[in-house]
């Protein structure tokens, strides 16, 4: 029953099951409303658009960008990221936890908690490959986003 409801959903939203490039699930072609980027920690905040997600500005991750030519972008909710965007990337260490961070768009280990300051706080995945340069695998465990105060 629970195949058939997941089938039901993704047809009535429009997403692809199957990607022969990447091998996940990946949505369809939504607007690029936000100069996106492949890698970008991205969310919809309006309806059929694509904006980077950001702690400070109320944007909860959704996925992460897998293509886009600057005016469509698709994105990635499960899987497997290869080069997401980090802020701090030389702290990140094979299995740590990534979060939303305050940079629109990107990643970061430590979760942007600051006490009293009202920010989302969400996990977005688990790196599993970190190379000099800043380029981190990661696979994507989108969380529960929830507001800090």
């Amino acid at each position: 029953m629970r195949k058939y409801i997941v089938l039901l959903l993704c047809l009535t939203l429009g997403i692809t099951l199957w990607s022969a490039e990447v091998r996940e699930l990946v949505f369809t072609e939504f607007v690029d409303a936000d100069s996106l980027a492949v890698g970008n920690a991205c969310g919809l905040y309006t309806a059929g658009a694509l904006y980077k997600s950001d702690a400070d500005a109320g944007i909860p991750t959704t996925g992460f960008v897998h293509y886009t030519d600057g005016t469509t972008a698709k994105m990635v909710v499960n899987g497997i990221i290869e080069d997401a965007l980090t802020v701090g990337s030389a702290d990140i260490v094979i299995n740590d936890s990534l979060f939303m961070s305050t940079t629109a768009g990107k990643i970061t280990r430590t979760p942007p908690y600051v006490p009293g300051v009202g920010r989302l706080i969400q996990r977005v995945g688990r790196a599993i490959s970190v190379e000099a340069g800043g380029k981190v695998d990661i696979i994507v465990e989108i969380g529960k986003a929830r507001e800090a105060l």
